[in-house]
């Protein structure tokens, strides 16, 4: 509809009303702009540079150091450099001790034909590709928050 097809179908009266509503800009209430212009000085005052300047006095290592996650990152590292030759000896003391008991729980396979070894060794990769799926999803549910049932939901 087009602004003249409108306008001829207004009684004659709403007709001059629009357009006289339309010439006359409204007007605000009394002291609305003097009580905008006053909030207006006031956060300007607020937000001064030397205010600004004073809003996190801390410097950001001071920041960074009160962060629990980077406090058990360092202390973290601080342990594995520490102990890096202990573990080292550790770990090598594990490994050792499980090759022997695979050693010698192995000891009737290894009369097998190479093609035999090859199947099982591969049989075996597969399960353990397999297992380690579900291990994932489990150790990420560790560290997610629990979830909440519907019914117990609040709106927001």
């Amino acid at each position: 509809m087009r602004r003249d097809e409108f306008e001829e179908g207004l009684e004659p009266g709403l007709k001059e009303a629009l357009r006289a509503h339309a010439a006359t800009p409204p007007l605000a209430p009394a002291g609305f702009t003097a009580t905008v212009m006053q909030r207006a000085r006031r956060a300007r005052a607020l937000a001064s540079p030397a205010l600004l300047a004073l809003r996190d006095p801390l410097p950001w290592w001071v920041r960074a150091a009160a962060q629990p996650a980077l406090v058990l990152a360092l202390t973290l590292a601080v342990l594995v450099l520490r102990y890096a030759a202990l573990m080292a000896d550790a770990g090598m003391m594990l490994v050792s001790r499980t090759a022997m008991l695979l050693g010698a729980a192995a000891a009737p396979f290894e009369q097998q034909d190479p093609i035999v070894q090859t199947a099982l060794l591969v049989a075996f990769g597969v399960m353990a590709l397999m297992a380690s799926v579900p291990l994932f999803f489990w150790s990420g549910s560790l560290v997610r928050p629990p979830r909440v049932p519907r019914a117990h939901r609040t709106a927001s």
